[in-house]
């Protein structure tokens, strides 16, 4: 495709790139200049709680929020976006049980709870699982909107990989968690900017908010389904009960988040980045779901999936944005810097939380002589050179993501098979005084074990998923009330409901299990597996009562009976 982009949008989208480098520049010649590991993983502790919400709110809201959800909305539904309610009941928990236990504890890395709980063993263990799921997490988060911006734009697909991944990285680096935090801050600016000027301008364009809701009635796009079979990608059971597990996943027992978290000054101030951070994810999820309404009514009967304007649904969005700012200089050049701002703050945050784990967790196993005598300064930078090393990786690891699916599906996925069982064991040790290391394991590598086996046959076997038809009849341009008549007329003998039939106990049955369940089977299996295991052997003897969680503690007012 011709490059559709003007000088303007150039200046813009390398503007971007050059201030948060130079944020990294900054903090890596003023204060402590990142020589320390307290600097550079929690910014000695003397982060404001603002500044630190916006950075969870943009590493939350990656590239993959701002392209996947709009894309399946369009294609799918609103099913998608009610995950997000999730956030506001979550919240308390993550405020009141998570943070207060993991502050307590005084460690960068959440990975050293398991070995003061369990043993080194099961440590590396999820820290390995950790560093899987983060680097291919983060390779899907750098290749997706590349992918979808060069696809409409013209912008080089490798080209645009290759150089923000190597200026995120290197910023990250230089920087530490407070150049993390305060470009996160700068992106977020920017992803705010891109997604009010889209919605605005879209609404107008398509005839206002009820011709949005007329036409996505006419198209199925607001239909909720209630059934209870797990195989249905999405269901009220599987957002509401998968969904939690994906949320506890993400936003609590996340490496990412709890760097965040201990990096505050005080357990209050971690709280008010929680209570900041979850409800302005929920209105995120809320308007890029709405932003995939409005996408529907503009493409609502000339799909360009069926005519091949694009070649996956991802890149509807930057479709729209090209569509409708392309005659007036810069405004695509702002969508550019807001699509680009998600993935930049989400590769950045998790690149400084790769370096954490490895310094922290796997340095001192490895080489514990060594470590015990080096300076403080040469750990902050083997933890430098750590966080290099495994972005390159992720950058060379997402020029292979050309044949993922739809980058939502993708992502969850990754987060669930993953994070699930290490979920597990970490409410298997907080919760439980009777599991003990060899429990541990052996729920961990079970339930592992069945999500692989879960996401591999579903990959492979690529079973149609059942959703409302797209539209692709007439591309001339029509009134909001003519795009409801022919869709009215073209879906009639749509069925929702309609019910494939195959055997609760085929392999069909289990690789058809929505995506959502994922997280859920991971934590359940790890913690029953466990838990069953260690009552045939011999309980640990916990001394620390820092390691279990109580009830009766006052920083935890909110909690969760004991096993």
């Amino acid at each position: 495709m011709a490059n559709l982009l003007s000088a303007i949008d150039y200046i813009l989208f390398c503007g971007l790139l050059l201030c948060s480098a130079g944020i990294g520049v900054y903090f890596a010649l003023t204060g402590g200049k990142q020589r320390t590991t307290s600097e550079w993983l929690m910014g000695n502790k003397e982060l404001h709680w603002l500044p630190a919400a916006a950075s969870l709110i943009v590493s939350f809201t990656s590239a993959v929020t701002l392209l996947g959800t709009p894309a399946e909305v369009y294609k799918n539904g609103v099913m998608f976006t009610l995950y997000a309610l999730l956030s506001l009941v979550e919240m308390p928990f993550t405020a009141h049980v998570i943070v207060p236990f993991f502050r307590r504890l005084s460690t960068a890395s959440m990975f050293n709870y398991i070995q003061l709980r369990f043993n080194s063993t099961v440590k590396v263990t999820t820290v390995f699982i950790f560093l899987i799921q983060m680097t291919s997490y983060l390779s899907i988060v750098l290749y997706a909107p590349a992918l979808a911006l060069s696809a409409v734009t013209g912008l080089s697909l490798h080209l645009t990989i290759f150089s923000t991944g190597c200026i995120c990285v290197a910023y990250t680096v230089f920087g530490g968690i407070k150049a993390v935090i305060w470009s996160d801050a700068l992106q977020g600016i920017l992803m705010a900017i891109g997604v009010i000027l889209v919605l605005v301008v879209g609404t107008i364009t398509v005839g206002g908010p009820l011709a949005i809701y007329e036409v996505a009635k006419a198209g199925h796009r607001l239909d909720i389904d209630w059934r209870i079979d797990p195989t249905i990608r999405h269901t009220i059971p599987a957002i509401f009960i998968g969904g939690f597990f994906h949320m506890v996943c993400i936003s609590s027992c996340n490496q990412v988040m709890i760097q965040r978290y201990v990096s505050l000054r005080t357990n209050t101030e971690a709280r008010k980045a929680v209570y900041f951070t979850l409800p302005m994810y929920f209105l995120i999820t809320f308007l890029t779901g709405y932003l995939g309404l409005l996408i529907f009514t503009y493409f609502a009967t000339c799909d360009p999936l069926a005519n091949q304007t694009i070649s996956k649904s991802d890149q509807i969005l930057p479709l729209l944005i090209v569509r409708l700012f392309n005659t007036i200089p810069g405004f695509t050049g702002i969508f550019v810097c807001a699509i680009f701002s998600g993935s930049l703050s989400t590769i950045s945050s998790g690149v400084n939380s790769i370096g954490c784990v490895i310094i922290e967790d796997i340095m001192p196993l490895l080489f514990p002589i060594t470590m015990s005598s080096i300076s403080d300064s040469k750990k902050a930078f083997y933890a430098k050179l750590s966080a290099l090393g495994f972005g390159f990786a992720a950058i060379a690891l997402s020029f292979s993501m050309v044949y993922i699916g739809p980058i939502i599906q993708s992502s969850l996925s990754i987060l669930g098979v993953f994070n699930g069982p290490v979920l597990g064991v970490f409410f298997l040790g907080m919760f439980s005084r009777r599991a003990n290391s060899f429990g541990a394991l052996c729920g961990l590598f079970l339930s592992l074990s069945v999500n692989l086996f879960l996401m591999l046959g579903k990959t492979v076997s690529k079973f149609s998923t059942h959703s409302p038809p797209l539209i692709n009849s007439n591309c001339s341009d029509m009134a909001p009330f003519q795009k409801v008549d022919v869709l009215n007329f073209a879906l009639k003998d749509y069925n929702p409901k309609t019910e494939i039939n195959y055997s609760m106990f085929s392999l069909e049955y289990l690789f058809r299990l929505s995506y959502f369940w994922y997280s859920a089977i991971g934590v359940c299996v790890t913690f029953f597996v466990g838990y069953t295991v260690s009552l045939f052997g011999n309980s640990m003897d916990i001394k620390d009562s820092k390691l279990i969680f109580s009830v009766k503690s006052k920083e935890e007012k909110l909690g969760v009976s004991e096993v």
